[in-house]
Formats: C-alpha cells, structure tokens, sequence
C-alpha cells in the first residue's frame, strides 16, 4: 500500500469517527428492518460490491464479507453476492495475489500493515463455499490454487500443519502479538474443507486440525482452549467460539460435543465475555504484549464485538439451542435501543465504543447475519463443508 493510501485510509477512519461525535447514522423500524435498511446501504450499486460499513469501512475486507455470505444468500442477496465476488477476484487479479482489503479503486492492502491474513483468506473461501457457483470458481481456480499455497507457505509449518510460531499475523484480535494461535488453527481448518468443497489444490490436505485443536489448546483441566501456544490462563472470546463455529469441534477426536462445550460456556459466563451484551474478545485484566496501536485505541480490550457476538450466537443456535434465544433476545434487545448495527459497545456504557481518536461505526455488514437469524430458518456457520 502506499503512502499516499494509508494517508487516506487512516485519515478517513478517524474523521468518520470525529463526525460522529455530531451525528450518529440510525434507522427506524423493528430489529429487523434496522438489518435489512444497513445491508441495502452497505452495497454499492455502481461499483457491484458490498461495503464493509456504510460510513467508515467503503472497502471490501474479505473476512468481514465472507463471514456474511451464507447469511446474505439466505436473505435474498445472492446476485449482489456473486457481483461482490467477481469485483474481488477482478481485483485479486490485476494485482497478482490475495490481500485481506480492497479499496473502491481496486487497489489491495493489508491490516495491520506488512502482516497477513489467513482469517480473511479462510473466510473469503467460506463464503465461496456457501455460495456454491460454479462458474466463479471455473473462471479463479488457478488463482485460488495459487493462493492456497502461498496461504500454506505463509502460515503453516510444513512438517505437522500447525501455525507457524513469532509470527504476527492479521487475525480477530490484530492488536495482540499471538504466537501460533488457536484462532488462526481454526482458519487453516476452514481453509482445509473449503479447498476439499472447492475442488482446489489443497496443501493441507494431511493434516488433522481438530486433533491438532485437541491436543495443543484444548485445556481439560481448566475447561476451555488456550488463545495461542503461550498458553496463559485467560478465556479468550475468539479461540473459544471458533472451534465450534468452524465444526472442527463436532469431529473426532473430541467425542461428545457437550462434553467441550458446557466446560467452555461456564468460563465464558465467569469470564463475562457474553455480558452486557455477546460477546467480548477479552475481559480486560489480561496483560498481554500488544501493537502501539492497542494503547492508541484500546477498543480490543474489553469492548464488545458485534461481529464476535454474532458468530457465539451461530454456535449457539448449533450446539447449544437452550442458550441461543435468551442471548439472541439481549443481543436484538442493544440494537433495537440504539437503532443500528454498532461496531463495537463499550462495556461499561453499554453505548457506542468512544474514544479520542474514534467513535464506533454504526452500519456493519454484519447485520446480514442477524437478519439470517430472525428468519424463520436461519443458514448458519459450516453446513456447506
């Protein structure tokens, strides 16, 4: 990315953050209506694309899309999908390699700078999966297949398939200097069945993540899995739901799903990841080695994630259907009150994230996927593998 690029993108963020301080984008009608009014405005007619937000993210991040395609199909999207996919291939294209982010000009760039995304890269396959077309993945096969080795060669330790270690990549938590993450393992097993759905070349082929998930993160002693191999004695939000979000929970050997899940729920709960509001990465009293950019903004600390708080409810909804609709409720209950999709909820205020360089973005994407759950059969997570 250049300079001149990054002058823009960062000094957009932070004017769309100061504006508003002034004026905050809502939308009337019920739950519902508010989802479906976001997701009209997030996609960008001219240029066939679906924004990542209306106001401050005009670009596509792959792993914000991708994680929104099964849920935009089911709500009547799919042509506006397909136009979004053949946008970022165009643009993959003409530059000659996958980055996690496409500006409306179609240049690429990745965040934080210098890093790479194998959570965008897993859920860019994801959505191609869900969308199940054919003719797009005729027309990028030999892309993808190159993509998918550098994916392996960038990511992956050759001689097992675990993440590679003292690497910082572009991940859930991109603020945290992680090493060898329980979040990014579970990426390499969504990119695994996608490559196998796809009919891609697939490098990982070998390599047996849910025992790898097992064995290295999963703590039978304390009842939840470890953020990365340092293995410290905190419950992280994203290495706790992705397991189960991505299915490799529901594949030997972990036996009984329920035998994980109720252990991870309860340090969930007594860690209040899931209050006020699902769900946080953190609950703050962690001291953890992070980017500079963390003590800037310090909005991965303790807030709460939207987009976070969605996938525990897929998971939910999937494994644990006695927690889904009271959680559903509350989670329907913070956009009903401040009448749009937030980015991220302070946890203390239980109002938009503010901060002195930053005021949460008002009109994600992610709303798709809450509006895939209040229809009447919802399409969540990883039925397309």
């Amino acid at each position: 990315m250049s300079v001149f690029n990054l002058a823009r993108v960062s000094a957009r963020i932070i004017l769309s953050g100061q504006m508003r301080r002034f004026h905050i984008r809502t939308y009337g009608g019920s739950p519902k209506d508010i989802c479906r009014s976001i997701v009209e405005a997030c996609y960008d007619s001219k240029k066939k694309y679906f924004r990542t937000s209306v106001d401050t993210y005009p670009e596509l991040w792959t792993r914000d899309f991708g994680r929104c395609v099964p849920a935009l199909i089911n709500a009547g999207y799919r042509d506006e999908v397909v136009n979004t996919y053949r946008f970022a291939f165009d643009a993959f294209q003409k530059s000659g390699r996958y980055e996690l982010t496409i500006l409306p000009d179609g240049q690429l760039y990745n965040f934080p700078f210098g890093t790479y995304s194998p959570d965008g890269y897993a859920f860019f396959l994801y959505g191609l999966c869900a969308l199940d077309d054919e003719s797009i993945i005729d027309d990028n096969s030999v892309f993808l297949a190159q993509e998918s080795q550098r994916f392996f060669r960038l990511t992956v330790n050759p001689s097992d398939g675990t993440v590679k270690t003292n690497v910082h990549f572009s991940e859930a938590q991109d603020y945290l200097r992680r090493n060898s993450s329980c979040y990014t393992t579970c990426c390499c097993f969504i990119v695994q069945q996608a490559l196998a759905k796809l009919g891609i070349a697939n490098p990982l082929t070998n390599f047996d993540y849910p025992l790898i998930l097992k064995e290295r993160y999963y703590s039978d002693a304390h009842g939840y899995f470890y953020d990365d191999m340092f293995k410290r004695h905190f419950v992280s939000g994203d290495a706790n739901i992705l397991p189960f979000w991505s299915g490799a929970v529901s594949r030997q050997p972990f036996g009984c799903v329920d035998d994980i899940l109720i252990p991870v729920l309860d340090n969930i709960e007594k860690s209040q990841l899931n209050m006020p509001y699902p769900t946080r990465y953190r609950n703050g009293t962690e001291k953890l080695p992070s980017l500079r950019l963390d003590r800037i903004n310090p909005w991965q600390t303790s807030s709460v994630w939207t987009c976070l708080g969605i996938h525990y409810l897929e998971m939910l909804y999937l494994y644990a259907p006695h927690h889904f609709t009271g959680e559903l409720n509350r989670f329907v209950e913070l956009i009903d009150r401040l009448r749009c999709f937030p980015e991220v909820v302070s946890h203390k205020t239980k109002t938009l994230y503010r901060y002195p360089l930053y005021v949460s973005e008002t009109s994600m994407l992610w709303a798709a996927n809450l509006l895939n759950l209040l229809q009447d059969n919802p399409r969540v997570v990883h039925e397309h593998f």
